[in-house]
């Protein structure tokens, strides 16, 4: 079953989340996922980020970003069937 995932309190409070959120409102959304992507690689134990951090990636038209985070973050939802998997996530892939 895929988790139900959510950003941490700690994340939210973040710089680099506050900047990106900034970002995607002025309809910058290339410079919002690299500032999501940057922080989930400084915090690799966050899967909402990292999947916030994908979505990002992928309208950003940045799908090498959009591998990397399937692969590190989600590999197991690859390689198996899931239940009440996100109904983009094979979009993303």
């Amino acid at each position: 079953m895929f988790p139900a995932l959510t950003l941490s309190d700690d994340t939210r409070s973040r710089a680099e989340f506050k900047a990106a959120m900034t970002l995607v409102r002025a309809g910058l959304v290339d410079e919002a996922a690299w500032y999501l992507l940057r922080l989930s690689r400084r915090r690799p134990r966050d899967r909402g980020l990292a999947l916030l951090s994908t979505h990002a990636s992928a309208d950003a038209g940045d799908y090498a970003a959009v591998a990397q985070l399937l692969a590190t973050h989600f590999v197991g939802f690859l390689q198996r069937p899931a239940e009440e998997l996100l109904p983009d996530f094979y979009t993303l892939v």
